[in-house]
């Protein structure tokens, strides 16, 4: 932080962040299928010449973008999904030899049946669940 500012804000919730109603009616109706609202929150806390980093989830398009508040600050702003595709050979060769164990990240587990029961507990936050592995049959 700088005098209170942030120096750098990570946006990573996407368009599930809808907050005001006026954006949750202009998704409702096919206004806007995402929201802006957390840009304007970043903007406002980030200072002068601060950056932005948009890492969330957007599909489509979101209306009242706060593009004033991004030029009178001179912010950086970048984004971008995972570059997957590049690094995906890299990293099952890593899992495959036992560099890299990826089971750290997996919080719960269970059948494909428990599907359902296990979204539930991803969607709504329960018990830390952030990563699920099913398969059929025993695990």
């Amino acid at each position: 932080m700088t005098n209170g500012e942030l120096d750098v804000a990570i946006e990573c919730a996407g368009f599930d962040y809808t907050n005001s109603l006026m954006h949750k009616v202009e998704v409702a109706v096919g206004l806007e299928t995402d929201t802006s609202e957390i840009f304007a929150e970043m903007f406002h806390v980030v200072r002068k010449f601060g950056r932005v980093a948009v890492i969330g989830v957007y599909s489509g398009y979101a209306n009242h973008f706060p593009v004033g508040a991004m030029m009178e600050k001179d912010l950086i702003v970048k984004c971008g999904q995972s570059p997957t595709q590049k690094y995906w050979k890299m990293c099952i060769e890593k899992i495959q030899s036992g560099e890299l164990d990826p089971t750290f990240i997996i919080s719960d587990r269970g059948h494909l049946s428990d599907g359902p029961r296990l979204y539930n507990k991803f969607n709504d936050k329960e018990g830390g669940c952030i990563k699920v592995f099913m398969r059929p049959g025993c695990y």
